[in-house]
């Protein structure tokens, strides 16, 4: 029983610092990839391909046949596009 609950410490020990170098590693970046970028913004990754296909977001950078989302940019539209919510 000990030893399931050491492992079980571990492991979460393991997740966590995964997690906190990812987030790091995020706030570092200028450019993200799609997943990242999903992520950063709250959207599924689907919904933002598509939005960037459709040439809706002005932060896309195509990269060959890849995606890239600019931060600055995706920062400046969260803001645009944010509505205030009135008490």
């Amino acid at each position: 029983m000990g030893q399931m609950v050491l492992m079980i410490l571990m492991v979460l020990t393991l997740f966590v610092y995964v997690l906190r170098n990812t987030i790091d590693n995020m706030m570092e970046k200028r450019l993200y990839k799609l997943a990242d970028a999903a992520i950063y913004m709250g959207i599924p990754k689907g919904s933002l391909y598509k939005m960037a296909w459709q040439k809706r977001l002005p932060f896309v950078v195509k990269d060959g046949r890849l995606l890239r989302f600019d931060k600055q940019g995706m920062d400046n539209w969260i803001e645009e596009h944010t509505q205030q919510v009135r008490p």
